[in-house]
């Protein structure tokens, strides 16, 4: 049993020594292993074994996540759509939380303040993640941030995106969070098949 690396390392993967006979692999038209295995241990979920030889299209990479366009209500394919944010809302709510901050701040930087500076705190609503068809985009002319639908066909996929925006600071103040809980059971914005 050897342990290796897919892709970009982003994927660990199980590659088994044994001679059970793997499916052929319908897109390269020769034998790879591409079958699904469980890993053992504590954490560990469905892992795929795979031929090194067979590319990542090899790879029988089911499709876990569907996004669904929030103005029709219909499946979004690979490449009409996409999952996005808007910049200029998100950049409105960071520049309101932080004009409340340095209000607040003392001296060392720390904020500090009493019951009436807690109530002055604004309460801000959450910029929304949504997914839409190109076309049927209400703010298509607007700046956006665009996570492509083809770009998030797994959880995996969904877990790699996640890593971009958590190191902007404008995540935040967005509701990524409920995009991240849709992942598991599906929502408004994302169809998930069973885990």
């Amino acid at each position: 049993m050897v342990l290796a690396r897919s892709g970009k390392g982003r994927s660990l993967l199980r590659q088994q020594a044994h001679n059970t006979p793997a499916p052929p692999c319908p897109l390269a038209g020769r034998a790879c292993e591409a079958t699904r295995t469980p890993l053992s241990g504590p954490g560990w979920g469905m892992g795929r074994s795979i031929d090194p030889s067979c590319s990542p299209q090899e790879a029988h990479i089911t499709r876990e996540l569907t996004l669904i366009c929030q103005e029709c209500s219909r499946p979004i394919s690979d490449d009409v759509g996409y999952l996005w944010a808007h910049t200029a809302k998100m950049n409105a709510v960071q520049r309101t939380e932080r004009a409340w901050q340095e209000r607040h701040a003392d001296a060392d930087g720390s904020l500090s303040f009493d019951l009436a500076g807690l109530l002055e705190n604004p309460d801000l609503e959450k910029v929304s993640w949504q997914a839409h068809h190109r076309d049927r985009d209400p703010a298509r002319e607007a700046s956006h941030y665009r996570i492509a639908a083809d770009k998030l066909r797994t959880r995996a996929d969904l877990l790699e995106w996640t890593a971009h925006p958590m190191e902007k600071a404008w995540l935040r103040s967005t509701d990524w969070r409920d995009v991240l809980r849709e992942a598991r059971s599906g929502g408004k914005r994302l169809a998930a098949t069973a885990l």
